[in-house]
């Protein structure tokens, strides 16, 4: 039994790993403002911390309460971010003080309690198409082309240069139960409940750019499987990834095919700093994703036509 932190934990990806921890019976502390995550995503069994990741003051403040204090800290599981690439160009300044202070804050905290952090970086937005074919391994070319994954790769160098004892995770376009189609990227989520609210799917660009989609359950299983890494692969960055490209106009096929719809598809103009396409090579030792694409969406289409 570990204590651990889990920084985002009202949010889509970290709300499923907060369940899986504490199914392996963790002690877990969700550090969460509520800006885009969800009260009802929060594990019944986990402590709540209502704070601001970029407010390193308040932050120790907290934790030295003996509410929430834990003897020690063992894991720091950071994925409380700005993580939407068109927000990021709006406001370059927001994204950098949430990605790249709110990380050297955790950072600083994994520090003074000798605790490894497993950050959540991004895959999709680092390599650069120009320098080498997807599926990208770990050592392509990185050449971010949005503030979103500038502030990402940044992060990963501060904790590589600050000898913080670390992991870095490169997720590529995870998608599941709970992802909000407002808040957080993922066509999947977004033409899903385009078609609940019986309104057009809206795709930016032709529709033949390739995403490497993965399924949360996979993502979760990626990281419990970082806290057992052996220290050869501490301070190293793994793509988790599926290493399959799917092209938008197929998954949105895919999903008005699985809910017997007939919506219209309507193109619009592409987003700047998007790829052509994004395919990671999966390299975390130790795992793979199981869940296809196919049986993924069936899942995440029963989840939302539940709720």
């Amino acid at each position: 039994m570990s204590n651990i932190i889990v920084t985002g934990g009202a949010g889509f990806i970290g709300s499923h790993l907060v369940d899986k921890l504490i199914e392996r019976n963790h002690n877990v502390l969700v550090i969460d403002n509520l800006s885009t995550g969800n009260f009802d995503n929060i594990n019944k069994k986990a402590i709540l911390l209502s704070a601001d990741i970029t407010d390193l003051d308040s932050l120790r403040r907290f934790l030295n309460i003996p509410y929430y204090k834990f003897n020690k800290i063992n894991f720091i599981f950071h994925l409380a971010a700005q993580i939407n690439l068109r927000h990021s160009f709006d406001d370059p300044a927001k994204d950098a003080l949430t990605n790249i202070i709110g990380t050297l804050n955790m950072a600083k905290i994994a520090k003074e309690n000798n605790a490894r952090m497993i950050f959540a970086s991004t895959g999709g937005a680092l390599y650069s198409e120009i320098q080498n074919n997807p599926p990208w391994f770990t050592w392509a070319g990185i050449d971010p082309k949005s503030p979103y994954g500038l502030s990402k790769y940044t992060s990963e160098k501060y904790l590589k240069l600050l000898d913080v004892d670390h992991v870095s995770l490169r997720l590529s376009n995870v998608y599941g139960p709970r992802q909000n189609h407002k808040g957080e990227a993922g066509a999947i989520s977004i033409f899903i409940n385009n078609i609940l609210s019986n309104q057009d799917i809206t795709i930016f660009g032709d529709g033949k750019q390739t995403r490497d989609f993965i399924y949360v359950d996979d993502v979760v299983n990626a990281f419990i499987t970082a806290m057992g890494l052996h220290t050869y692969y501490y301070t190293k960055a793994h793509n988790v990834s599926t290493g399959v490209g799917t092209d938008i106009n197929s998954v949105a096929d895919m999903i008005v095919n699985n809910m017997d719809n007939k919506s219209n598809v309507i193109h619009i103009d592409s987003i700047p700093g998007e790829l052509v396409s994004s395919v990671l090579h999966p390299s975390l030792p130790g795992w793979k994703a199981n869940v296809n694409l196919e049986d993924g969406i069936k899942r995440t289409i029963k989840y939302f036509n539940d709720i």
